[in-house]
């Protein structure tokens, strides 16, 4: 007599694979988003990194490169406002509001976007400042857009961000930081 199909033995044995197979394996692919998401952080602190020496380099051009403060709406009566050598940063016709620290950009949303194409424009992600305006600290985060409320602060996002902060002497360099997701 011919045989045709599996047995329920041989069913139960293959499920019972299959089965251990998924408890093995599952952890691995679930974890793929973490890892996707940490690889676009990555992937944004190469790309601030490369903005930034971009940046300092024609701050350089312009001779601007060691001035302690430096924008183009300065809002202190002792340090005029000055040119700036980026496209919406000059000093009477200018759009925006630029601000340079040690040749670097301060911790605003307007400064960085100069240097990093799309940063806040196509709403991937999010810049978060200190709450506190007077703060010293410029010191800013950058993360996923969907990780961001109206009650997300600086102090209460805890991971899953790069954080930048601009030079604080001329001798001194930015700080540029990847805190993994998790």
């Amino acid at each position: 007599m011919k045989k045709n199909g599996f047995t329920l033995i041989e069913l139960v044995v293959v499920i019972v694979i299959l089965g251990i197979l998924a408890v093995v394996a599952a952890p691995k692919f679930m974890n793929l988003q973490v890892d996707a998401r940490n690889a676009a952080l990555k992937g944004l602190k190469g790309a601030i990194a490369s903005g930034l020496g971009i940046g300092y380099a024609k701050m350089t051009i312009a001779g601007l490169e060691n001035l302690p403060y430096v924008s183009n709406k300065s809002p202190y009566m002792e340090i005029p406002a000055q040119d700036l050598p980026f496209s919406g940063c000059e000093l009477h016709n200018g759009t925006k509001s630029c601000t340079f620290i040690n040749g670097y950009p301060d911790g605003d949303s307007t400064s960085l976007e100069l240097l990093v194409a799309n940063l806040t424009n196509d709403n991937d992600w999010k810049i978060i400042r200190q709450s506190n305006p007077q703060s010293l600290s410029r010191t800013i985060k950058i993360t996923f857009s969907k990780y961001v409320t109206p009650k997300t602060t600086f102090d209460n996002l805890k991971n899953c961000y790069v954080l930048y902060t601009p030079p604080i002497s001329t001798e001194a360099s930015y700080t540029l930081n990847l805190i993994k997701c998790s």
